[in-house]
């Protein structure tokens, strides 16, 4: 269960603010709201529109496409120092993503993102005595796949159950609250949902195969890189019971090859099992254990996680601890695998900032947090963490955390009648959100001074 203050994420000299960061700062002040999708054909020009019936079939179903496209804009301004470099970045980013709705089953999903490489490679302007643009772009998408039930043509009058859900193509896969795995695989998935047996219900079971994932991890040097593009196949299974809900997965590396001069043996085996605990409306407790299998090069290694949150007088508390030990590998993280543990440990896709080490591996740590009026246009979260590294950088660190999240169609337009919604219109999706960093390094070497701090302000467009 992740922590709900967050949608998404120090030296002898002061940080100043950066010019827009400051004029921006003047107008702000950010919470997620539903934007409508465009339609591109349909009789209407909001999603969704009335579909297109041209009189055919799709595996057994009736073809009646709608193509949407929705997306986001974001435009981060960054002031920070850190690492003993004081900087200033504007980064913008676009998310497009199609739906082509084929059937009612079937369907062919898109996204690009062309204003960036990967994680850590965006476009940006960097102030300063070097000010300019440094831009990048991409022109293959980040996501394509096919979705469907196939099958069901197979079975006339389903008498066989045949309605598995395949995927195939460049899919994104989220599994254990990221903690496991969170990447775009090149593969396909194989699920059949909605399983009943007793009082348990909504069971899921997911085959996965991959052929190598598309985004590097977190530390991009040829080793971590390998680490998280390699290939894997595996299962995973969730389902409720009552008032909890369980997932257990397990999975194994296979047929990845070695580089010569790199001894770096990345066949092994992995697990997870999490079980959440719900207690009414916005609380409940997550416990989640997961490991992996030793081999020629590196140990068997484990990782625990207790995620809690509470409702208590109207406001949100968490408390997320972890702790892992050296050896511990997922199957395939892009980023950091603690990034849903709190906003200290956001791992930020497009520009490093002021954080507790994302790592995992080798370290043990804890956000705790509360989010003020949690239901309001506008909330406030202050948030403190700390983290023990274990391994040989030896950096223990200590941070504060405070965020701001502005749903800016409701200050705007504030009121929940009919008519106030009407004339938000084009203002649904528009939020805006500012966080404030500071962690305090107990290895200056490693950290390369003692203290890190930022200030991010973000302005976001969901369409």
């Amino acid at each position: 269960m992740p922590y709900s203050g967050r949608m998404g994420r120090c030296r002898t000299r002061t940080a100043r603010p950066g010019p827009i960061a400051a004029l921006l700062g003047a107008i702000l002040t950010l919470c997620c709201a539903p934007a409508n999708a465009i339609t591109l054909f349909g009789s209407n020009f909001v999603s969704p529109g009335q579909q297109w019936d041209p009189g055919l079939s799709l595996f057994g179903e009736e073809l009646a496409p709608r193509l949407d496209v929705d997306g986001l804009v974001r435009f981060q301004v960054l002031n920070q120092q850190l690492a003993n470099q004081t900087d200033d970045f504007v980064t913008p980013e676009l998310d497009l993503q199609t739906n082509l709705q084929l059937t009612a089953t079937q369907r062919v999903y898109w996204l690009w993102r062309p204003f960036e490489y990967g994680a850590r490679e965006p476009t940006y302007f960097h102030f300063g005595n070097d000010h300019g643009w440094t831009k990048r772009f991409s022109e293959t998408p980040q996501a394509l796949f096919y979705e469907g039930q196939p099958f069901n043509w197979l079975s006339p009058n389903d008498r066989v159950p045949l309605d598995f859900t395949l995927a195939i193509g460049r899919i994104p896969l989220f599994l254990h609250n990221g903690l496991w795995f969170n990447n775009f695989m090149d593969g396909f998935q194989l699920s059949k949902n909605n399983i009943q047996i007793g009082t348990f219900s909504n069971i899921n079971i997911m085959y996965f195969l991959t052929l190598g994932e598309d985004q590097p991890g977190l530390n991009l040097n040829l080793a971590n890189r390998r680490e998280a593009e390699k290939r894997v196949m595996g299962f995973d299974m969730n389902g409720d019971w009552r008032n909890y809900f369980f997932e257990i997965s397990y999975a194994a590396s296979y047929d990845n090859s070695k580089l010569p001069g790199l001894d770096q043996n990345l066949n092994r085996g992995f697990w997870a099992v999490s079980i959440t605990r719900t207690f009414g409306f916005n609380s409940g407790v997550s416990l989640r254990a997961m490991g992996s299998t030793g081999n020629g090069t590196a140990g068997a290694g484990e990782l625990a996680v207790l995620e809690t949150q509470r409702g208590v007088w109207g406001q949100l508390l968490y408390c997320n601890v972890f702790g892992a030990t050296n050896q511990w590998k997922t199957p395939s993280v892009s980023g950091s695998p603690l990034s849903q543990e709190g906003i200290l440990f956001t791992f930020d896709r497009q520009q490093a900032t002021p954080e507790l080490n994302l790592r995992g591996h080798g370290t043990v740590g804890n956000a705790i947090g509360v989010v003020l009026d949690p239901r309001a246009p506008i909330t406030y979260t202050p948030e403190f963490g700390w983290l023990i590294d274990n391994e040989y950088t030896s950096n223990d660190q200590v941070g504060l955390a405070f965020q701001i999240q502005a749903d800016l169609a409701h200050v705007f337009i504030p009121g929940n009648t009919l008519s106030e919604m009407v004339r938000r219109g084009i203002l649904y999706g528009a939020l805006a959100r500012l966080t404030l960093l500071g962690v305090r390094n107990e290895n200056t070497h490693t950290a390369g001074d003692r203290f890190d701090f930022g200030s991010m302000l973000e302005l976001i467009y969901q369409f």
